[in-house]
């Protein structure tokens, strides 16, 4: 930690070049408890979803992202 890995995820995510390359831009902190189906629900878009399902937030998930091209930044991984 503290060696300025976000700090530059930051700066890359929101450069205008990014921004106009990618159709969609993700960006998803990963904390502790890992949790696969509240990562896929932010990757969706659909983090209110009640679906607690993995299954079905997966399709979700793939369905809001298929033929896209997107940016996906998974943050404070550990």
């Amino acid at each position: 930690g503290g060696r300025g890995k976000t700090t530059l995820a930051q700066l890359v995510y929101n450069d205008a070049n990014v921004k106009a390359h990618f159709q969609k831009r993700i960006w998803v902190c990963v904390s502790e408890p890992f949790d696969e189906t509240k990562i896929a629900k932010e990757i969706s878009g659909d983090a209110t979803s009640s679906s607690t399902g993995l299954d079905h937030v997966l399709e979700s998930m793939s369905r809001s992202i298929k033929g896209v091209k997107f940016l996906l930044v998974l943050d404070d991984v550990w």
